[in-house]
């Protein structure tokens, strides 16, 4: 959406599950749902910001926290079922990823004010948007609040579906199905 919204060359874009609304105002519901589970989170994501910050000052390097995990972790991603879902994502096709469940402070702290719900309205090119009903990452309904800012897009919302769900097995069909006909269409 962000590069839709800056470059007036591109085409047309699909967009699934994506990220629209900043990780703060995400987050706020997951606080309200959990709060116990937040505030162990928050206390532990202070401790990784601190050490990100010493390690940049004594170690010029940076610090990394993990990607995904529990729900209560320091993890960028640790809602209900996240772990599970993204573990299915990397080992889809191998018993053996060359992938590190890594994520800097820095981009975990910059994950919570980026927000392309701010330039949807920039987009000028046809826009697929694709969401999940059950998304906790990404919820539907920041989604559809894109795709009501992007003139003329395409909203498709995949009933009783997570994030990760997506991924496989008929949604995943369904949102390949759904992209071959949109570009199609527009390209």
């Amino acid at each position: 959406i962000v590069a839709a919204a800056n470059d007036p060359s591109i085409k047309a874009i699909v967009s699934l599950v994506p990220s629209v609304e900043s990780g703060a105002q995400v987050s706020k519901g997951a606080i309200q749902k959990h709060p116990k589970l937040a505030k162990q989170a928050a206390l532990k994501m202070l401790n990784a910001i601190l050490r990100w910050i010493l390690n940049g000052i004594f170690r010029r390097r940076t610090y990394y926290i993990p990607l995904i995990g529990p729900p209560g972790s320091n993890a960028v991603l640790q809602n209900p079922g996240d772990e599970e879902g993204y573990m299915a994502v990397v080992y889809a096709n191998t018993d053996n990823p060359k992938w590190q469940n890594a994520a800097s402070v820095g981009s975990a702290i910059e994950a919570l004010s980026y927000r392309p719900l701010d330039v949807a309205g920039d987009v000028k090119c046809p826009a697929l948007l694709i969401a999940a009903e059950n998304d906790a990452p990404c919820p539907a309904k920041y989604v559809r609040d894109a795709a009501d800012a992007i003139e003329g897009s395409t909203f498709i919302e995949a009933k009783g579906a997570g994030h990760f769900d997506m991924c496989f097995g008929k949604e995943f069909d369904r949102t390949i199905s759904s992209t071959i006909k949109f570009f199609k269409k527009h390209l």
